[in-house]
């Protein structure tokens, strides 16, 4: 189970780009005036996280040189969305497409305050619309595999003899944290594997609550 992150299950997520921001515009008319696109309406386009990276590397170079080189404490300051964009284009590694949402308000900000220390910092707006979590990545044991394998299951989460299966998280949290309540001390196995998926999702999957994919191996 080491190394796994919850980014790493990402596949498709919806970024909100403002029409009044600077940066946003560029990088909204950039796209769509040298990138391939499929049109979902029009304020939402679907494009390629591949492509989509190579453009900000090759549209802002200099931009992405000056992050590297702001120390992370001064970096609240200078980020934008070259920044964030970049950023999750590094981080999300399983990412198959991104939508790119055009907000036509003319008021908006990105500037929030920490209610902890009272620092202001940037925040970037993106939602995670679908996500694939493959067990068999996760638990790298058999038996841990065919005890959450067992448990989906029989919570129909998952059908028997079909390795694969698509939910809402928040149905998912809810059916396993209804039966690790209703467990008993006889399921040992089946409560660690339980704990163990349940603790490894990350609180913005919870949060956005995206369409899942589970994949076993049977």
């Amino acid at each position: 189970m080491g190394g796994f992150s919850a980014l790493n299950t990402v596949d498709v997520i919806d970024v909100v780009l403002y029409r009044y921001n600077y940066y946003d515009n560029r990088i909204w008319t950039g796209v769509k005036n040298q990138m391939d696109f499929i049109q979902i309406n029009d304020q939402s386009i679907l494009v390629s996280p591949y492509y989509l990276k190579k453009y900000v590397e090759k549209t802002y170079p200099s931009e992405l040189n000056r992050f590297k080189s702001i120390g992370s404490e001064f970096l609240h300051k200078d980020a934008n969305s070259i920044y964030f964009i970049n950023s999750i284009l590094s981080n999300m590694s399983k990412l198959k497409w991104i939508k790119l949402t055009l907000d036509k308000t003319r008021r908006y900000s990105r500037l929030v305050i920490d209610p902890n220390g009272g620092e202001k910092r940037i925040n970037f707006s993106y939602k995670i619309l679908h996500a694939t979590i493959k067990l068999y990545e996760i638990f790298d044991d058999e038996e841990s595999l065919e005890s959450i394998t067992r448990v989906l299951t029989d919570l129909d989460l998952l059908e028997k003899g079909i390795p694969y299966q698509r939910n809402e998280l928040s149905n998912i949290t809810y059916r396993l944290d209804n039966w690790l309540n209703d467990a008993s001390f006889e399921q040992e196995d089946d409560v660690e594997a339980v704990a163990s998926l349940l603790d490894m999702l990350d609180p913005k999957l919870e949060g956005d609550n995206p369409e899942i994919l589970l994949v076993t191996d049977y």
